[in-house]
């Protein structure tokens, strides 16, 4: 006789185990209760159903037994915790009919498909609550095999769900902030390449006339002047050099800003470009009644790769400024070794002067734009307060750090490092002397009063001077002539002064001529495009008689005597 299950039997357990489980193991599970209840003896079923019953009163998830159509047979006492309904209020109740309008559609869907392949889904829905709001509720739909019901096994996922829909909410937020604040990067983008094409298109339309102003005073100093003439040109030719030092800053400091700046790494001797700096300012220094001395360590090695362009030019600022600010004393120019190992060193420079000194409280707005140590040294001495600040970028972007000690009345003294790397037994590249001799050179531009300027210049330095008014002009002119040096403008009508460098070179055999490009547009604003269309090198307006004596020297074969530098040198 076989024996008969009793309260704990496998059906029982199964069922009870069903508490533990989540809605798509329970509703498998009541799925395979209904089976066992089929092939079960009366008694047997009579036990089973009572103690799932229990187990269904029990239960914290949501569980209804429904017909196909969802009409509700049977809920748990879990309905009126959740969603406030009674078990009364359930009866007969279509359980579709609890679906909030949005989501009904994909629920009759599901019920459909259950209808024709039995098995179970999942559904995400809002069910409406007896307060008329709306909860969420993920229910895992089974259809037992045979059986003309549906078993209904819902977790309440309001808060997980509202969770989720915040955090979309806040994504959402955050996508359209930052499509707002892309937009506002594009416009800074492209309100800065306006401004940077402004200023480098003022500066060529500025420089155009002072390269005119200042070219002419020179050479007027040059011809017999009384005194008082003469103190007339020499304040042209200063306030005219004050305009371009302005002029410059302006424009060095925008591209800095702009992160358009541009560096080298290129052969020098960092000892020839302090001694070049020095030397630049001994007259002015002289002139001032300053002392202008240096001293180099015998240890600086003598061929590095950098950018001596900027090193010249930060050089520049801070001894020019210790040279400003100094009345009847000293300034030293420094530059040691502070780190070295075979492919690298780090060089300090430092310039100390006897001046006016800086007020501590000044010190940290020092480096600032547009910002001197006090409105009173503003006005004693002039200038935008940009150098600094150039310096501070510069120095910077360069990989160094750069600072300042200072004491009111005794003096200060600025310093920074810069890191290079050492090209060992490679002499720095010198220019070739040649025989000296009457130079042949090609003018290219376009402005009548920069030609007649350019002329004069170049014909007291005893060249050959041929004009051309365009790039085109110049393209024929070459392929007719041979020239030791073309100084070529960069914007000119008809043909441009890159295009026109490129065509040169194209037509070029045998003998290369030296090409130098000649622009309005700031210091180095369009060097590597220039350099790349093959020009050998860049000088911005004005046109200076030094700079034309300089260029002739590197370029068109007239030997520059240079200046001897010791191990060290101290004046």
């Amino acid at each position: 006789m076989p024996e008969v299950p009793q309260p704990g039997s496998v059906l029982v357990t199964a069922a009870a185990e069903t508490v533990a489980l989540t809605a798509a193991g329970f509703a498998a599970a009541s799925a395979a209760v209904f089976g066992a209840l089929r092939t079960a003896s009366r008694r047997e079923r009579k036990t089973e159903e009572r103690d799932i019953g229990l187990v269904f009163l029990e239960c914290t998830d949501l569980m209804a037994v429904s017909r196909l159509d969802g009409r509700i047979r049977q809920s748990n006492p879990a309905w009126t915790g959740m969603l406030g309904y009674s078990q009364a209020q359930l009866a007969d109740v279509g359980l579709l009919d609890l679906v909030h309008p949005d989501d009904k559609d994909m629920a009759v869907s599901a019920v459909a498909k259950l209808h024709s392949s039995p098995a179970s889904c999942p559904l995400l829905v809002r069910m409406v609550d007896s307060s008329g709001g709306y909860r969420w509720v993920y229910w895992t739909i089974t259809a037992p095999p045979g059986e003309p019901v549906l078993i209904w096994s819902g977790k309440d996922v309001t808060a997980m769900k509202e969770a989720r829909i915040s955090l979309e909410q806040y994504a959402s937020g955050l996508r359209s902030e930052n499509e707002s604040v892309n937009a506002q990067l594009r416009q800074l983008r492209e309100s800065s390449d306006i401004k940077s094409s402004l200023l480098a298109q003022t500066s060529h339309e500025i420089r155009t006339p002072m390269n005119g102003v200042l070219g002419m005073t020179e050479l007027l100093l040059t011809t017999p002047l009384d005194n008082e003439q003469k103190e007339y040109a020499e304040t042209i030719r200063q306030s005219a050099e004050s305009l371009i030092t302005i002029l410059n800053g302006l424009l060095e400091y925008s591209r800095l800003e702009a992160k358009q700046a541009q560096f080298e790494a290129v052969p020098f001797d960092p000892v020839a470009v302090a001694a070049g700096v020095r030397l630049l300012f001994s007259a002015r220094a002289h002139q001032a009644k300053v002392t202008l001395t240096s001293d180099f360590s015998p240890d600086i090695p003598r061929s590095l790769s950098g950018d001596p362009h900027r090193l010249r030019q930060i050089l520049i600022n801070l001894v020019s400024n210790a040279v400003k600010f100094t009345r009847a004393g000293t300034v030293h120019l420094t530059v040691e070794p502070v780190n070295r190992d075979p492919g690298s060193v780090v060089l300090r420079f430092a310039v100390k002067d006897t001046g006016v000194g800086i007020e501590p409280d000044q010190l940290p707005r020092l480096f600032q734009p547009f910002a001197q140590a006090n409105s009173s040294i503003k006005r004693q001495f002039g200038g935008t307060g940009l150098g600094l600040a150039i310096c501070k970028q510069l120095v910077e972007s360069l990989g160094g750090q750069l600072g300042v000690e200072s004491q009111p009345g005794v003096g200060s003294r600025f310093w920074f490092t810069l890191p290079f790397q050492v090209r060992a037994g490679e002499p720095v590249p010198m220019p070739v002397p040649v025989a000296p001799g009457r130079k042949r050179v090609l003018v290219v531009e376009d402005n009548p009063l920069n030609q007649n300027l350019a002329r004069h210049l170049l014909e007291k330095e005893g060249c050959l001077v041929q004009i051309e008014g365009n790039g085109r002009a110049a393209v024929e002119a070459v392929m007719r002539r041979q020239f030791d040096l073309i100084l070529m403008d960069i914007q000119m009508p008809e043909m441009d002064g890159v295009t026109a460098t490129e065509l040169i070179r194209k037509t070029e055999k045998g003998h290369r001529t030296a090409i130098v490009a000649v622009t309005g547009g700031g210091p180095r604003a369009d060097r590597e495009q220039c350099l790349s269309a093959g020009m050998d090198d860049y000088v911005s307006k004005p046109l200076t008689r030094d700079t034309l004596q300089s260029l002739l020297r590197r370029w068109a074969g007239r030997v520059e005597e240079p200046e001897p530098v010791g191990a060290a040198s101290k004046r």
